[in-house]
């Protein structure tokens, strides 16, 4: 059914009632964001301390229709469902090179018919499975030496700690299929690859001479701060995988300077002010030092923190 004439609210009453799933009011994509603290302060909606039900993102999702319709903002024009408190995963598919990928998952039977949904755009879709999984975007960043590759798949797996939105545009309409195992299975051995891909290879690891201080030219590394500041504050905390994007941010400042000057550049003031800016959208300071740690080891650096657990 499509519910392009319908009031977003009763979309969501009617998704509560019919399926039982936890949702909540979306402006555009994104969750919305109901008082002025919360508009103005990009922070974790697992840390936010204001009572307003919707400024939480997936944390303020509910299956309470009496809420629904009572504090339903006017400003919501769509309806997101969170994934994991639904028991669902939501394999997020985009293009053509989405579809190729799945399309071979399932000749191969990873992937088994169910649900699916087209995306707003209509330029993809949603498949829809009973259970969770670890959520996780299957784009990479255009640094990864993957980048490019079969792995390289324009698809997120949205499950534990995120949300999509509901379209209520069927593509085919069949029952929701339990997740399968196998798909996990997948997405690890894929994640292996990854990792093998980055870590640098003993015999070809270049060792640049060790200085003592960033080679480059004045103000490239105060620059390359700034710039990491300002793409971990544009991070989205409600959309999940705040983690896997904060890495990414650590891991290319560490690369950048671990092939030139040999070391980790950055200054403890510095570092304090990444830390802060992770913070600010959810990560948590033991998972921040980890992340730099792990980063230090793949390029071959000593550990910073003396961590050595997975990130």
């Amino acid at each position: 059914m499509t519910h392009t004439m319908t009031r977003a609210v009763d979309v969501a009453v009617e998704l509560v009632a019919g399926r039982g799933w936890a949702v909540m009011p979306l402006s555009g994509k994104g969750p919305v964001r109901s008082c002025r603290d919360c508009r103005q302060d990009r922070h974790h909606g697992a840390d936010c301390t204001c009572q307003t039900q919707w400024c939480h993102g997936f944390y303020g999702a509910t299956t309470d229709s009496v809420v629904l319709e009572q504090r339903w903002p006017h400003d919501a024009d769509g309806v997101g469902v969170a994934t994991g408190a639904s028991n669902l995963t939501v394999v997020d598919v985009d293009g053509q090179s989405g579809h190729q990928w799945v399309t071979g998952l399932a000749n191969r039977g990873i992937l088994t018919p169910t649900l699916m949904m087209r995306s707003s755009s209509g330029a993809g879709y949603h498949l829809y499975y009973e259970g969770v999984v670890r959520s996780r975007p299957l784009r990479l960043s255009p640094t990864h030496p993957l980048a490019g590759t079969s792995d390289d798949i324009p698809v997120d797996i949205k499950s534990n700690g995120s949300y999509v939105r509901w379209t209520g545009i069927v593509a085919t309409d069949r029952p929701i299929a339990p997740v399968p195992a196998a798909l996990e299975d997948e997405l690890d051995a894929r994640q292996a690859r990854l990792d093998a891909a980055r870590r640098p290879s003993t015999a070809t690891r270049s060792t640049p001479a060790r200085t003592g201080r960033c080679t480059h030219a004045p103000g490239y590394l105060d620059r390359g701060i700034q710039m990491a500041v300002e793409t971990l504050s544009q991070i989205d905390p409600s959309g999940g995988g705040v983690h896997s994007q904060v890495y990414g941010v650590i891991r290319g400042i560490v690369r950048r300077h671990a092939g030139t000057c040999g070391q980790d550049c950055v200054t403890g003031v510095q570092l304090d002010e990444l830390g802060e800016a992770a913070q600010r959208v959810g990560e948590r300071p033991g998972d921040f030092r980890r992340a730099w740690d792990n980063a230090l080891s793949e390029s071959g650096l000593q550990s910073r923190f003396g961590t050595r657990t997975a990130r």
